[in-house]
Formats: structure tokens, C-alpha cells, sequence
């Protein structure tokens, strides 16, 4: 394959990714407002509770081994050592598997102990069995994902984790009642409404080990179709000697150790603030449920976006900055920063002005703490996306060791902040939410006070970041005085979606007028379509 034909494969396959990650995030959002609705609050804490190992497990042992095997795949591949690709895969495979295999039995033996010892009850026990079956299958999913992609192919992973999201949300709702029914069984055997509850959730938990056996059973398929071609050319490989498994080895874990610790450290830091306030608090209360929903659900969308911007953005900056180029650094961050609070802000601001109603009408749930914690998810999820899009800014501008040290100092922080708040008295929810966004701020400043002062474009943040946030707390405010006037008025779905539709055509009225973006800077902006249509009815442009 040529170089121009590998180049137009990858576009291809970067734009579908995009597609698809939206689309995997749509499921997913779905399947818990289907799940705090069916389950409650309580059933969401247990939820949670089993989810965190899961989430923890998932990213060290798969999303972490993915990029690592997919680059020594590659690379291997790159130099036509066919011979040597397939014994990095082998060695990669048989370590993370032997690891999930331990970790997954442990979990299916000991989950009475595990839930009663870092959650305080034996109701999480059963979501623990099914997530550890879960990873049995999920992770040879995303060992087999990784070769696929490290020979090129990155196709057959995308279409397994959209399949296995459609699979795991039908197969959630479909067993709901029936986890329900048997739940409300043995609680009245047993006088103790928390079982329905907890068994009402394992619906979940059931939809996760479907959707992996569904992921595992295609790339198993898939794979099969390309072993022929595999084997075929590993045998006209005349590369006799290969590397040795001592040196793969090496090779993977001093990889692996920086995706999963620093690329990942974000993810990580949530899971361990998550299991310290539930271990701390050694309670069953609704607290860890609404923190699951109110945060950890409503920052995913602003997260993705915020990769999805940054990555481009990212690539196109390494190769400027070979050339030293900085008035075209400057010109090219300061666009992306546009893009990126344009995009965010907006969307930040419209939770947190009409969080009483969006946990009305999406989870069900009508309480202030609740209110409060979708506020908090707000804010927390726009400094997470400027501290995501500064922190590849950073790993372009600085040595790997320094960008290792700012992901101490997020994991380390979080940990901090939250022992002192809990210390204060605060709900152990409230100090985990507070922690996190701190947290986020802390990386925030730091790796932006580092990115401007190597690209230097302050005097550019009045365009760039200023006025995007003048607009959405300018269109956020006409959305909640709107919600204030209509409340109990009008359906609660429909003042949500009215709210939003005024939210989202009053920003962009004040974006355009404000003049943030140049003419030609809005065929880059995504969505624009009605922005750009306003600017030349009122001939702005």
C-alpha cells in the first residue's frame, strides 16, 4: 500500500471511529437513563459500585494493552517481519490473558468478600460475578482489536464495539423486568427492599457480558478470515530469528506503563475517589448512584469531543513545530480553542442552568443534592475538556518525563482534595465531586499556563475563550429564565427541549455577532450550518 493510499485509509477510518464513538456513546447514555429510571438511585449504587472494578480492569487490561500492541504490531509489520508481528502478539496475548484469567477467577470466587469489604453489603456480590465474566470476554476482545489495528485494519474493532453497545442496551432492557420480578421475590423473602433493587440491576451488568461474548465472537470471525493471508505471509517471511519474549516483554510494559497510568490517569483518578468514598463511607445509601449518573455520565459527551478536536490538532502541531514554525502554531491554537469552546461551553452551560429539570425528565430523580451534582458534573466536564486539549498541546511542546509528572499531580491532588473535604464534614459524594473538578482545575492551569507560554496567543483568549463563554452564559440565562417561566406549565420533556432549542440558537446569534470566528475559519468549525446562514442574513460576512 502506498504512502497516499495509507494515508486516505487511515481518514477514513479516523472519521467512521468518530461516528461510531458517538453513536457508542448514545447507547450507552441511554441504557443508564433507561436504568436510573427501572433500577432507582439505589440500584444504580450497587450498579456502580460493581462498575468501578469493571472500569478499573477494563482500562488497565484492555484500553491500555490496545494503542501498545497495535504500535509493536505496526511496527513490526511496517519493517514485512510478518514473523516477528505474530510472536509480539502471541507473547502481548498470553501475559494479558493470563492476568484477566486471574483476576476475573478471583472475582467469581471471592465477590461476597470483595463487595462486603469495599462496599460495605453482599448485594453488590452478583453485579461483581457477571462484570468479572464480562472481562473474561471483553479482553480477549480487545487483544484481538489490537492486532487487527496494528496490521491495518482497524474496521472489524469499530463495528464489534458498536454491535456490542446495540446487544448489551437490547439485552438490558429485555432482562430488566425479569431481574425486577425476581428481586421483588427475594426481598419480601428476605424484608429487605435493597434486594430488589440490587437484583433489578443486574440487567446492566447482564447487557455488559452480552455485548462482550457478541464483540468476542465477531473479531473471533474476522479473524479467522484474515488467518489464512496471515500465515501465508508469516511463511514467505525470511525473517528466521525473532525477537525474544524477555525482550517484547520490555518493550510492552515500559509502553503499556505510560498509556495506563498517564494516558488513562483521568479515568483512573474517578475509580479510585469512587471506591474511596464508598469505602469510606461504608454505606448503601442513593449517594453513589447519583454521582455514577449526575457526573461520570454527563462529562463522557464534552470528553469525546474535546479528543476528537485536540487529536487533529495535535498531529498538525508536531508537524509545524518541526519547522518552527510559530506564527502558524499560534494561528492553528488559537482556532482549535475556538472550535473547542464553542463547542463545550455551550453545552456546560445548559446543565448547569437547567439541572432541575434535566434530572427530572432524564433520570427521574428530584432532589437539590442531585441538582447540585449535575452542576458540579457541568463544571467539572468543561475544565476536564481545556485540560484535555492543553494537555496535548503540552505533549508536543515538552519532553515524555515532564508530561509524566502533570499526571502525578492530577491522580495526586484528586486524592488530596478528597481527603481534606471528607475531612471537613462534607457528604462523601460531594467531596468525591468537588475533588475530581479541583482536580481538573489544577491540570487545567497548569498545563495552560505552560501551552500559552510556549505558543503565546494571549492576546488572542478574548476571542478565543472570552467571548464563547460571554455567549453561552448570555444564552444559558435566557434558557433558565425561560425554564422559570414555563415550569409546571408546559411537560417537563418538551420545556427541556425548548430550553435547549433557544439555548442553542442564542448562542450561536451572540457567537456571530460577537464576530469569534473569521469567514473562512467556520468550514473547519463542525455543525455550522446555521451560524454561517445567520452571518449572511444579516451580512455579517
Amino acid at each position: 500500500m502506498s504512502e497516499r493510499s495509507r494515508r486516505t485509509n487511515y481518514m477514513k477510518q479516523s472519521g467512521i471511529r468518530g461516528m461510531a464513538g458517538w453513536g457508542i456513546l448514545l447507547l450507552f447514555m441511554i441504557k443508564m437513563i433507561y436504568m436510573s429510571y427501572k433500577s432507582g438511585m439505589l440500584g444504580m449504587t450497587y450498579y456502580a459500585g460493581a462498575s468501578v472494578i469493571f472500569i478499573a480492569i477494563y482500562v488497565l487490561l484492555g484500553m491500555a494493552v490496545v494503542p501498545v500492541q497495535k504500535k509493536m504490531v505496526y511496527f513490526q509489520i511496517n519493517r514485512g517481519s510478518y514473523r516477528n508481528a505474530a510472536k509480539v502478539n502471541r507473547v502481548i496475548s498470553g501475559v494479558v490473558l493470563i492476568f484477566a484469567g486471574v483476576i476475573s477467577v478471583v472475582f467469581l470466587i471471592f465477590s461476597t468478600k470483595i463487595s462486603i469489604v469495599l462496599f460495605g453489603t453482599a448485594l453488590c456480590s452478583l453485579l461483581i460475578k457477571l462484570m468479572a465474566v464480562a472481562l473474561l470476554l471483553w479482553i480477549p476482545s480487545f487483544i484481538l482489536r489490537g492486532y487487527m489495528e496494528g496490521i491495518g485494519n482497524a474496521m472489524p474493532g469499530i463495528f464489534a464495539d458498536v454491535a456490542a453497545h446495540v446487544v448489551g442496551l437490547i439485552v438490558t432492557i429485555l432482562f430488566q423486568p425479569m431481574f425486577a420480578e425476581y428481586g421483588r421475590k427475594v426481598a419480601a423473602l428476605m424484608r429487605q427492599d435493597s434486594y430488589a433493587y440490587a437484583y433489578a440491576a443486574c440487567s446492566g451488568g447482564l447487557g455488559l457480558l452480552t455485548g462482550g461474548l457478541v464483540s468476542l465472537v465477531f473479531l473471533l470471525l474476522v479473524r479467522s478470515v484474515f488467518g489464512r493471508e496471515i500465515k501465508k505471509r508469516i511463511r514467505a517471511d525470511e525473517v528466521r530469528k525473532t525477537d525474544s519474549a524477555m525482550d517484547i516483554l520490555w518493550n510492552f510494559f515500559a509502553g503499556y506503563v505510560k498509556t495506563a497510568f498517564v494516558e488513562n490517569i483521568g479515568v483512573l483518578l474517578a475509580v479510585v475517589l469512587v471506591m474511596m468514598y464508598v469505602g469510606l463511607s461504608q454505606k448503601t445509601a442513593n449517594g453513589a448512584g447519583m454521582l455514577y449518573t449526575g457526573i461520570a455520565v454527563l462529562i463522557l459527551p464534552a470528553g469525546l469531543l474535546a479528543w476528537q478536536i485536540s487529536m487533529p490538532f495535535t498531529r498538525q502541531l508536531s508537524a509545524i513545530m518541526k519547522q518552527a514554525d510559530f506564527h502558524h502554531a499560534k494561528e492553528k491554537m488559537a482556532l482549535c480553542l475556538k472550535i473547542l469552546s464553542y463547542s463545550v461551553i455551550p453545552y456546560c452551560a445548559a446543565l448547569f442552568a437547567l439541572a432541575p429539570t434535566v434530572s427530572k425528565v432524564f433520570f427521574d430523580v428530584q432532589n437539590a443534592e442531585f441538582e447540585t451534582l449535575i452542576r458540579i458534573g457541568a463544571g467539572t466536564a468543561c475544565l476536564l475538556c481545556f485540560g484535555i486539549f492543553f494537555r496535548q498541546t503540552v505533549s508536543v511542546l515538552l519532553k515524555p518525563y515532564v508530561r509524566n509528572i502533570y499526571a502525578g499531580l492530577l491522580g495526586g491532588s484528586g486524592v488530596v482534595f478528597f481527603l481534606v473535604l471528607e475531612g471537613t464534614g462534607m457528604t462523601g459524594e460531594m467531596s468525591t465531586a468537588y475533588a475530581y473538578m479541583l482536580a481538573c482545575l489544577v491540570y487545567l492551569l497548569l498545563a495552560g499556563f505552560v501551552a500559552l507560554k510556549k505558543i503565546r496567543i494571549y492576546n488572542r483568549l478574548l476571542q478565543s475563550l472570552v467571548m464563547p463563554l460571554v455567549a453561552a452564559i448570555f444564552s444559558a440565562a435566557i434558557g433558565f429564565g425561560l425554564y422559570m417561566i414555563l415550569a409546571g406549565k408546559i411537560p417537563e420533556w418538551l420545556l427541556v427541549l425548548l430550553c435547549g432549542v433557544i439555548i442553542y440558537v442564542m448562542h450561536n446569534v451572540v457567537i456571530v455577532v460577537l464576530h469569534v470566528f473569521e469567514a473562512h475559519e467556520w468550514s473547519e468549525v463542525p455543525a455550522s450550518g446555521f451560524p454561517v446562514s445567520f452571518a449572511k442574513m444579516i451580512g455579517k460576512y
